[in-house]
């Protein structure tokens, strides 16, 4: 007789951790499921070790998205990455800021976070400038944007998401 696991409960966010790798999952169909919880750990979705390989595959297949599934996501690369893209170069600019790696640049070699804050091209896809940080300031983006405009000049419009720091 096959012995009966306890069930675990999901997270109080599973519901936003399995729209996210959803997401994941579209835009690079041959992501692996293990890809995909290391990005939503890295990201702050979920912390580390809570989400389950077996029980995140078993979610997204039963969504329609399982490995095999997504033949048809891959037939239609083209179209999903440049859904939204504006004609030209330099007419949309991106910012976002992420979660970088805890570095030993504080005190007495404390580990710190650090932020990478980066300006894209929305036509091309070009990074503009990158940088890691130490702090979540505003004043990183304004120098985030400085490096892009020096070295590529002047764009049309910029889009943030609603991140206090972009905020003034």
């Amino acid at each position: 007789a096959r012995k009966k696991r306890r069930s675990q409960k999901l997270p109080e966010n599973f519901d936003l951790l399995l729209e996210q790798a959803i997401q994941l999952r579209k835009e690079v169909p041959e992501r692996s499921v293990a890809q995909i919880i290391c990005i939503l750990e890295l990201e702050g979705y979920a912390a580390p070790g809570v989400l389950k390989r077996s029980t995140l595959e078993r979610h997204l297949y039963r969504a329609g998205y399982g490995r095999e599934q997504m033949q048809m996501y891959r037939d239609a690369r083209g179209s999903s990455s440049k859904r939204f893209c504006k004609p030209h170069r330099m007419m949309l600019v991106q910012g976002d800021i992420k979660y970088g790696p805890k570095l030993p640049i504080g005190k007495n070699g404390a580990r710190v976070q650090t932020y990478l804050s980066s300006a894209i091209d929305d036509h091309s896809r070009l990074l503009l400038a990158s940088r890691f940080y130490d702090s979540q300031e505003e004043a990183i983006v304004e120098d985030t944007f400085r490096q892009a405009i020096l070295r590529y000049g002047k764009f049309d419009a910029c889009y943030f998401d609603n991140g206090s720091q972009y905020i003034a």
